[in-house]
């Protein structure tokens, strides 16, 4: 029989902050863990650095507990380690990363070459944009109705571009999900 360990939510989430700081060691991220009498939670948030998807890869690891939408149940993960199990006590793991001015600028850059002139990065007032302030929808060629930071986030969390159209990857593209959008995207 196997022997089980069950470790806390405070204990997970200092785990995880030694796991990413190997893993990037670049980055700094804050990680802070919450318990309630529904479960217990980590928020991990960052600026600039690894995708979005990069630090999921690793934190699902650390995520004690999964949900079954077609039951509307919630169901216990469990890791094996050597022979023992081991329970996490975050049911949820949650990953916001932050963007610079710097990295908006560059990725806003990469996107006005694709845009077949349609973006004008000097026109771009980045601190709306860093602020979530700034929505303008281009209106022309490939790019016809998509918001611009649509376009932006997608080259910042490492979709690819289609080379045929210039524009992102229907293939590599997946719908981002509402709640992960800016919140003037939301209002839009």
């Amino acid at each position: 029989m196997s022997q089980t360990t069950y470790i806390n939510c405070v204990e997970t989430a200092r785990i995880l902050r030694q796991v990413l700081k190997r893993a990037f060691p670049q980055t700094k991220f804050s990680i802070r863990s919450s318990q309630y009498s529904g479960g217990a939670s980590i928020n991990i948030t960052w600026t600039d650095g690894p995708t979005v998807k990069q630090v999921k890869q690793i934190t699902d690891k650390f995520e004690g507990a999964g949900f079954d939408a077609m039951t509307d149940y919630k169901t216990s993960k469990v890791l094996f380690y050597k022979g023992q199990e081991i329970h996490f006590g975050a049911s949820s793991i949650f990953e916001d990363r932050h963007y610079s001015k710097a990295l908006l600028a560059e990725v806003l850059k990469e996107v006005a070459q694709h845009s077949d002139g349609e973006i004008n990065p000097e026109t771009i007032d980045l601190e709306a944009l860093e602020a979530g302030r700034y929505n303008p929808i281009l209106l022309q060629g490939h790019w016809a109705g998509k918001p611009l930071w649509t376009a932006l986030w997608q080259v910042i969390e490492g979709q690819p571009w289609d080379s045929e159209d210039k524009g992102i990857s229907k293939e590599a593209t997946q719908a981002i999900p509402f709640d992960m959008l800016p919140k003037f995207i939301r209002e839009y």
